[in-house]
């Protein structure tokens, strides 16, 4: 809404929204200076899901435990190469990606062990 008053979204709001909403989503809000309900906000995915009201700090706990259960090397690893995914060409990332994959199979017995389950059992 800060184009209502005659300035632009400052603290990297110009920089972070397109990224998240894409380009022309972001012009549009920007540009009008429009806000969004939370429906709006989860349709176009600003917010990844809505609770009721109170029950945030509850389901984002569910989050964290989902995600503290699975093995720790391919979580971060996964997050570090989706965080740089936007900051470089493709290919750049696609070797990242084999490389980091070569390694957590060499490091990980678990991932080895899981994929050998999920081809047994499909």
């Amino acid at each position: 809404p800060e184009t209502n008053i005659g300035i632009f979204p400052g603290a990297g709001g110009t920089q972070r929204l397109p990224r998240v909403i894409g380009m022309a989503r972001a012009l549009e809000m920007i540009l009008r200076g429009r806000t969004v309900d939370p429906e709006e906000a989860a349709q176009i995915g600003l917010v990844h899901e809505l609770t009721r009201r109170g029950g945030a700090l509850a389901r984002a706990r569910e989050i964290a435990a989902e995600i503290a259960d699975r093995p720790p090397l391919a979580v971060g690893m996964a997050k570090q190469l989706v965080k740089s995914a936007l900051d470089r060409p493709v290919a750049e990332g696609v070797l990242e990606e084999r490389e980091m994959f070569d390694r957590i199979l060499r490091e990980d017995d678990t991932a080895i062990d899981a994929m050998r389950w999920f081809l047994d059992n499909g």
